[in-house]
């Protein structure tokens, strides 16, 4: 019998009002489809350090997923974001004040902050520049369909991925265009988002929405192996979980394919899971943590076996889960912030503005910031549990 606690989480006056937390817990279980049950909430962790507005909303409210980035030069700390509304935010760390703020189109994706500098794609396809401590654009380059995940780094070299199946790089310092490879995106059955990318310096790997898994030379754009992840299935197939680099694998996942551990060098196939609707991966040195759309978050032993499962009921789709110590994060559309532990799967806190939170949980030292659907940037204290 499935049965649920709502918790109101008391963050401070700057609120404004009382902030309502659902909770609910998975039983421990080996098998990622078994029903899961409720448990009452544990340990607070969580305390408001400040809230400011990214981008004021109308009667309705769509899902926001860029989340934030931080950028540190001596003791000054901004933090980065952008939203829907197509300003580029950059907010003072200690108060959440604006430092400054630049239009540069609707973004779902979180930015790349690297030696003073901001790389951020926006929905149109623009993969911009700027200077971290004005907003100075720097340089623009346009690309074909939206960017939806943080652009990603190897040398002197910038990757992204677009959800037209584009993956492009250029060179850092000008945006110039090096090379680009892509695939055809299947004209239907296939869903939103896409993955981002994934690289070890030399390779770039990236998922499709055809269910392919492409490794490729960051240097030059050339195929090196290529998987499908399909399995049986023909449609909803899409890579949209961005691969992972964890003991010794590459992790990677199809909507309805399951989860997967391959050979980075070849793409070999070790082992694989029928998690379907995997959102998100992370990793520690123990285990593999895997978010997934309707049966919540998993922890899985390097050699594939589920290890626990938190169910996370009704709560929508989840971000990748973040590690922090012994603690995981992880935002869900519906329902907002979970905070359980790394070990067990024991939920020990959670935090819902009222609008739910899509954007991925970003942890900085033992602050923690998330970007809600309602537009608001809240910055939070995490306390040992």
């Amino acid at each position: 019998m499935i049965w649920r606690v709502a918790r109101v989480v008391a963050l401070g006056a700057a609120l404004g009002a009382a902030l309502h937390a659902t909770a609910c817990a998975g039983a421990r279980t080996i098998d990622p489809l078994a029903p899961a049950r409720d448990h009452r909430i544990g340990r607070a962790v969580l305390s408001l350090a400040w809230t400011a507005p990214i981008h004021a909303r109308g009667s309705h409210t769509a899902q926001e997923f860029a989340a934030p980035a931080i950028a540190r030069e001596g003791r000054v700390e901004l933090v980065v974001v952008g939203s829907h509304g197509g300003t580029l935010r950059a907010l003072r760390e200690r108060d959440g004040r604006v430092a400054w703020r630049r239009s540069i189109g609707s973004t779902s994706a979180q930015a790349l902050i690297h030696r003073a500098r901001v790389y951020l794609g926006t929905d149109d396809g623009a993969l911009v520049a700027l200077d971290a401590w004005n907003g100075t654009e720097l340089w623009r380059h346009a690309t074909s369909g939206a960017i939806l995940q943080a652009p990603v780094l190897s040398g002197s070299l910038l990757h992204v991925a677009t959800d037209a199946d584009q993956v492009i790089t250029v060179e850092l310092g000008s945006g110039k265009r090096l090379w680009q490879h892509g695939r055809e995106t299947p004209d239907e059955f296939s869903l939103r988002g896409h993955a981002g990318i994934a690289t070890d310096g030399e390779r770039v790997f990236c998922g499709f929405s055809d269910g392919q898994l492409v490794a490729l030379s960051a240097q030059t754009g050339a195929v090196l192996w290529e998987r499908s992840l399909a399995g049986t299935e023909r449609r909803f197939v899409d890579v949209d979980a961005t691969p992972l680099l964890a003991h010794g694998a590459l992790y990677a996942a199809s909507s309805t394919g399951g989860l997967y551990a391959l050979d980075p060098a070849d793409g070999t196939i070790r082992w694989q899971t029928a998690i379907s609707g995997v959102t998100g991966l992370a990793a520690d040195a123990d285990a593999l943590y895997v978010a997934a759309a309707e049966t919540g978050l998993h922890a899985i032993a390097t050699d594939g076996q589920v290890l626990w499962r938190q169910g996370l009921s009704g709560a929508g789709d989840p971000s990748p889960p973040v590690v922090h110590g012994d603690l995981l994060f992880v935002t869900t559309a519906a329902r907002g912030l979970f905070v359980v532990a790394r070990k067990s799967g024991e939920l020990f806190d959670a935090f819902d503005p009222g609008t739910g939170i899509s954007a991925s949980p970003v942890l900085v030292g033992d602050r923690l910031y998330l970007h809600s659907n309602g537009g608001q940037l809240y910055a939070m204290s995490i306390a040992a549990p």
